[in-house]
């Protein structure tokens, strides 16, 4: 048996004291929060092996922690080679890069880096999953209905399988089967290794992939009761402030910079008078008719956008949808399609967020979708210069079949305009006579 920590993130609502110091080696009772877990895990008869994963701002620490650490068990410190919270890769992402380094292929056993768990128990948490030979979560009972509301609480089933899940009720009442969670949750991912690697490698940057689920309860559709499950093994927390919490809380939700007129006619560019055309796009041959953005793109925005495109947290999808559509008006067309992905970065990623804004956007406006674009591979636009950019995506689109008068284009960032204006000269070869280009964000330099 092999044991993952889960060490990598930032811990930046302790601030100042994690700034140059992960939260895990912080001391509590003289002793480092993370020399605490390993003791515990050092119960274990048959763990062999911990792997920390960290990030790289931080590994360097654990890895001076390690050469000090006399074991058993041995420690070996994996950095995922992330820097920020807008890189991070997530709990599965990091679960399934150290599988894939270590070619892990047996039991394993999953802590967070700061849980500190119940003296010697640990072990016998282990036999009681092997002997279930079965994915096993560990929580602790209050026995305090008060206290309950502000945790939360499970329901068990006379097989102790998980049947429902409350977060801080409101009037929590004692229930057979009932068992009251205050410690964060460990997960064990038993006689599934094949399975949970497999898995982990195709959804590798998703924070909260099914197969969780899937392996804690095999038999019932996955629904919203077992994402708050989920939710509580793998915390959420907001991509821009680090609360605990929703992907975007509400207070971050409301503070990105919305675009507002004046603007310019045609791309949409911030102006100090209204304009038909600006700087920006006079003198350029344009094949889009307008463009509209609903956010600035600034540090909150793309600590959004990385985090929906990157580490594929597809909540932020409607978090982006709403903005969308507070901000601009319906526009007149016939159908709704987006810019494809590069066919490799599409693969890469499993998902594709132009797409998932396209579709919410097309529903909401109740008109069709169509994906008539395909895309060539093409060198990433990232750090070219804007000529650069328009000559690297010249001729890269193609438009299947004949389409309808006026097309809305989707997609996620308006950067120089480049690809946008590609993407529509597709369109219009295929029949479109007018192309709006609608993005979540734009860049105004």
């Amino acid at each position: 048996m092999k044991a993952i920590v889960l060490a990598a993130g930032y811990a930046t609502r302790l601030y100042p004291l994690t700034l140059d110091q992960p939260k895990h080696l912080l001391q509590v009772g003289g002793r480092p929060i993370l020399e605490r877990l390993l003791g515990q895990l050092a119960t274990i008869e048959s763990l062999e092996r911990v792997y920390i994963i960290t990030n790289a701002k931080f590994a360097g620490r654990f890895r001076e922690f390690a050469e000090s650490w006399a074991g058993p068990p041995e420690v070996v410190v994996v950095d995922d080679g992330t820097t920020s919270e807008a890189d991070k890769l997530g709990a599965i992402g990091d679960l399934a890069l150290v599988i894939r380094r270590a070619a892990l292929d047996d039991d394993l056993l999953v802590a967070a880096g700061d849980s500190v768990f119940s003296e010697g128990r640990l072990d016998e948490f282990v036999r009681f999953g092997l002997d279930r030979d079965a994915p096993v979560i560990a929580a602790s009972e209050l026995g305090d209905l008060e206290a309950i509301k502000s945790y939360s609480a499970i329901a068990t089933d006379s097989g102790g399988r998980i049947v429902a899940f409350e977060e801080k009720p409101a009037e929590p009442k004692r229930a057979p089967g009932r068992v009251d969670v205050r410690a964060d949750a460990f997960l064990r991912l038993a006689g599934a290794g094949a399975l949970v690697r497999h898995r982990l490698a195709r959804d590798a940057r998703a924070s909260r992939p099914r197969v969780v689920t899937e392996l804690t309860q095999p038999r019932a559709p996955a629904g919203p009761r077992f994402e708050s499950v989920l939710d509580l093994l793998l915390p959420q927390r907001c991509v821009v402030c680090g609360l605990g919490g929703p992907q975007l809380c509400a207070a971050c939700l409301a503070r990105l910079p919305r675009i507002e007129p004046p603007l310019c006619g045609r791309c949409g560019t911030p102006t100090a008078w209204p304009v038909r055309r600006c700087r920006e796009c006079a003198g350029r041959r344009l094949a889009f008719a307008s463009a509209r953005a609903a956010v600035y793109y600034d540090d909150a925005v793309r600590a959004v956008v990385a985090a929906w495109k990157e580490r594929a947290l597809r909540r932020l999808a409607a978090a982006a949808v709403s903005v969308v559509i507070e901000a601009l008006e319906p526009p007149r067309a016939d159908v709704v399609t987006f810019v494809p992905p590069d066919p490799d970065r599409g693969l890469t990623r499993g998902h594709h967020p132009p797409r998932q804004l396209a579709e919410a956007l097309a529903r909401h406006w109740q008109l069709p979708l169509a994906a008539p674009l395909r895309r060539r591979a093409a060198k990433r636009q990232r750090g070219l210069s804007r000529a650069e950019r328009r000559r690297n995506v010249a001729g890269v689109f193609d438009a299947k079949g004949t389409l309808p008068s006026s097309v809305v284009l989707v997609d996620d960032v308006f950067t120089s305009g480049a690809t946008a204006n590609a993407a529509a000269s597709a369109l219009r070869k295929a029949g479109a006579r007018r192309v709006e280009v609608v993005t979540f964000a734009r860049v105004v330099r």
